[in-house]
């Protein structure tokens, strides 16, 4: 616990921070209605790593973040950078 601000980080609230992530890239990909193949193409990465951020052995890099938000305001979707950079 971190006495100074009253916080206990635990490992089930990593485990929630990572779910959430990757609940947000496979929630833009489902509204747009694509295979993880064809959203990796738009974001120019193997669908292994689509895959890996939608299970959460891996997180998006930055630059993908911003792809993803910017994929998403192209077809009218909400998308919300701030779940990515919670936690850090």
């Amino acid at each position: 616990m971190n006495e100074q601000f009253g916080i206990r980080i635990t490992n089930k609230t990593i485990k929630e921070s990572m779910a959430m992530k990757q609940n947000v890239v496979k929630s833009l990909r489902l509204k747009l209605c694509w295979e993880q193949e064809v959203l990796a193409k738009e974001l120019g990465v193997s669908r292994v790593a689509v895959c890996n951020w939608e299970t959460g052995k891996r997180k998006p890099k930055l630059c993908f973040i911003r792809k993803m938000r910017d994929l998403a305001e192209k077809h009218g979707i909400k998308f919300n950078m701030d779940e990515f950079t919670k936690g850090k």
